[in-house]
């Protein structure tokens, strides 16, 4: 990936007048919303119903258990009033830091609501006033010599931006210098008030979030230390990242590749490449528990296992068989094998039974000290103890 050093600079040289310019999200402009908010517990606290409406979510009300839900396109907030457990989608409640409030019949949550969950910009104009904008998506094409960059906008195009001192920089919900900035790098950008008509359109950024931060400065055991499994359908290929629909939640998702991703092939030695990869593929594997909370969702992939035309057969399955040492947490079975330790992801796709019963069994049954067998995918991670998912699990009962 082409990187460089890119310096605080200010517009010059600008062709044509100013306009006014408005934030974009999709296809259509969404122009920024002033609220006035309270401050409870240190914290400052914004109206949902309004900001959200605003900005096209449908908000929803449920008497019972005081339940506030958000509804735009594919995603779905939820959280209830007084408690600080706000869901995204089918993911784990999460604290914000406050519990949501209701304040003369308006529900009230913290800023990091909107800014974490929602993706919107929250600049405080004044004591509990804030300013909320929904910044638009797009792609750095170019870094230029004079530390410009030259994006692609999925509704403006191609336009040229400058960073200044007063610019904001974010990845991962941390500040970042200017020169992480690189070629290639998703970004959601909030421009300044004003924009120059010339050919492309010229601006100032007052904020930009990168949501692919590159990781080469991790070394490649840390980039592998942790992985979620996944699979799913290749609907896209595109440079330096495939989208798939996941099987676990049928809505779709962007899986970053990097040179350090392995993919494979079931059980051939052959290397394969992004360029291997094509539409219409099932893959499974692992990425990244760093996750972007954009739509769709973007991760980068630590391992890919095409799955053969005829799908998963024994080929492309590793035995095993050992004892439950841990369950670490919901999802994970750590055993011990005659060699050697392996953690095992169960995701809803594996098979859990015990011989010939026809009971239908789940992750619940494995216990601690159980011996299991069964099978696993061939991708594994280089961590200590290797990661890998759990295709078939057969509990062995007591004699």
């Amino acid at each position: 990936m082409l990187k460089k050093v890119i310096t605080s600079a200010m517009i010059a040289g600008m062709i044509g007048s100013a306009l006014a310019f408005p934030g974009f999200a999709n296809d259509e402009p969404v122009l920024p919303i002033t609220v006035t908010g309270i401050e409870q517990e240190e914290t400052d606290m914004l109206p949902v119903r309004q900001i959200a409406e605003h900005f096209g979510y449908a908000v929803g009300w449920q008497a019972e258990g005081s339940i506030v839900s958000l509804t735009k396109g594919a995603q779905y907030i939820t959280f209830a009033a007084g408690q600080d457990a706000y869901t995204f989608a089918k993911t784990a409640p999460e604290s914000l830091g406050a519990p949501s409030v209701i304040v003369k019949d308006t529900t009230h949550v913290p800023v990091l609501f909107f800014t974490k969950l929602l993706g919107l910009n929250c600049h405080e104009v004044a004591e509990n006033e804030y300013k909320v904008v929904l910044p638009s998506r797009a792609e750095i094409t170019e870094i230029q010599e004079d530390g410009r960059l030259l994006i692609q906008d999925e509704f403006l195009g191609e336009v040229v931006v400058a960073i200044t001192e007063e610019t904001k920089l974010v990845a991962n919900g941390e500040a970042i210098s200017a020169d992480v900035l690189a070629q290639g790098q998703a970004i959601m950008i909030e421009y300044g008030d004003a924009m120059a008509q010339s050919l492309p359109p010229q601006g100032t950024a007052v904020q930009i979030t990168v949501l692919n931060l590159p990781v080469e400065e991790e070394t490649e055991e840390s980039v592998m230390e942790e992985g979620i499994a996944f699979a799913g359908t290749i609907q896209a290929v595109e440079e330096g990242m495939v989208t798939i629909v996941s099987d676990e939640t049928g809505e779709e998702v962007c899986l970053m590749i990097s040179e350090e991703t392995q993919i494979t092939k079931g059980l051939d030695r052959r290397i394969y490449k992004i360029d291997d990869l094509a539409e219409g593929m099932r893959i499974s594997g692992l990425h990244s528990e760093a996750i972007t909370m954009s739509l769709p969702p973007q991760t980068l992939a630590l391992t890919i296992n095409i799955e053969p035309e005829e799908g998963i057969t024994e080929a492309v399955k590793v035995p095993f068989s050992g004892v439950i040492e841990e369950i670490p947490q919901e999802g994970r079975v750590l055993i011990s094998t005659e060699t050697d330790q392996i953690l095992l992801m169960v995701s809803e796709e594996t098979v859990i039974k015990s011989g010939n019963d026809k009971r239908i069994y789940g992750f619940d049954d494995l216990t601690v000290g159980t011996k299991i067998s069964g099978f696993h995918a061939e991708a594994m991670t280089m961590s200590l103890p290797p990661q890998t998912l759990a295709l078939e699990i057969d509990i062995q009962k007591a004699e």
